[in-house]
């Protein structure tokens, strides 16, 4: 591995795991940035399930809005903001969708309560009555009442494979900058920017 691109993923590393020694409220949750084939931006709160040398793995309805874009353009940016730590991280960098076999996965993993919130949630669609989705809820529990739920069709996880990482602490009169690590032809580059 490039020992630049381990040094960024050791920063992020030890900075995630500062957050979770302070206990805070959840230190997964980052702000997920796409756009679809018009150029049209859009952010959410998602969680991040899994990160590795191999990239930063997400999931998401397939039929939602985010799903729809990443199709259109399977290219993603990530923000993770640590208020006290004053520390913030973006990661930019194109995106595949996990095998069923690693969705599968993923997906037992989780509660059985958040299986039926995916199973239920028609995301992004008009919701007409509050009702509609306890309705929902009453079937899908009555189709699987061992509790054990299969994955559905619709639900998968992505992975953001890094080509942009970059380190900002927002404290200026410390003057440690932004640190970005950038991904090029001859391999990962480092550079210190001004804050």
């Amino acid at each position: 591995m490039d020992p630049l691109f381990q040094e960024a993923l050791d920063r992020f590393e030890t900075l995630y795991q500062q957050a979770v020694s302070l206990k805070l409220d959840d230190p997964s949750v980052m702000a997920l940035a796409t756009s679809d084939a018009k150029g049209n931006p859009s952010v959410r709160m998602v969680n991040l399930r899994q990160r590795d040398e191999h990239g930063f793995v997400f999931f998401t309805n397939l039929e939602s809005g985010k799903g729809q874009q990443l199709v259109e353009i399977p290219r993603a940016a990530m923000c993770f903001y640590w208020h006290r730590l004053a520390e913030q991280v973006v990661i930019k960098g194109n995106v595949q969708q996990l095998s069923d076999e690693q969705s599968d996965g993923f997906w037992q993993a989780r509660s059985h309560e958040q299986n039926v919130a995916s199973w239920v949630s028609h995301m992004s669609e008009p919701l007409t009555n509050p009702d509609e989705l306890k309705e929902r809820i009453k079937e899908v529990r009555a189709e699987y009442p061992d509790g054990r739920i299969p994955r559905p069709p619709h639900w998968a996880g992505y992975r953001l494979k890094p080509d942009h990482i970059v380190f900002w602490h927002a404290d200026w009169r410390d003057l440690k900058g932004r640190i970005t690590f950038q991904l090029k032809e001859t391999g990962w580059t480092r550079e210190l920017l001004t804050p």
